[in-house]
């Protein structure tokens, strides 16, 4: 009796091995980062334009970046690489210390099979951070390979989520934040990077 419930544990773990690494074969996802144009006045206001197509065969459920996620504070990490004509990277200035709002359910989306959406409803607005004339690239990654819910939601430490619902922030939102929980695990673990997008400024 004892060696059939073994066996039959053995049995269920292997086959939620074999359909987590079936659902990941299945996910093929790419990313794309245009732009309006590609030569900006020194000075100009550049908005950049990251998105991401399906091209699977189902649909998949992603998350639209959120306050933090370009400046690697919370998931889904959608980071840029900006560097100028020597390769020297420059860096996004930081966000002030003020931890992020929650993660919603409506900032969850479904990609259908072979569809594209922008990542930001608007696009994407760069600081000032191209001080000098000159050619410079930018590359987009778009990252959600993290299986700790905390940090979907901010910065916080271990002790900081464990003790939330001792809070009024958090209480006011558990069926929310409890609802994205279920959600997040619907999300694939992807890390996307998109080709280079080049722009000149004179």
């Amino acid at each position: 009796m004892k060696r059939d419930v073994t066996i039959l544990i053995a049995l269920v773990v292997i086959t939620g091995i074999l359909l987590m690494l079936r659902k990941t074969q299945e996910v093929k996802l790419s990313s794309q980062l245009t732009a309006s144009k590609t030569t900006y006045a020194l000075g100009e206001s550049i908005v950049i334009y990251p998105a991401v197509t399906n091209l699977s065969d189902s649909s998949v459920v992603l998350v639209l970046p959120q306050p933090g996620s370009v400046e690697g504070i919370r998931y889904p990490y959608c980071s840029l690489e900006i560097r100028d004509e020597s390769g020297t990277r420059l860096e996004l200035p930081s966000l002030p210390s003020v931890l992020p709002p929650p993660l919603l359910p409506a900032h969850f989306f479904t990609l259908t099979a072979k569809q594209s959406l922008p990542m930001f409803p608007h696009g994407y607005t760069l600081p000032p951070i191209f001080t000098q004339p000159g050619v410079y690239t930018l590359r987009l990654r778009y990252d959600t390979t993290c299986n700790k819910e905390r940090l979907w939601h901010g910065p916080y430490t271990a002790a900081e989520w464990n003790n939330r619902y001792r809070q009024e922030f958090w209480t006011s939102r558990k069926e929310e934040i409890e609802k994205v929980g279920r959600m997040l695990s619907t999300v694939p673990q992807v890390s996307l990077l998109s080709d280079y997008l080049r722009i000149e400024i004179i």
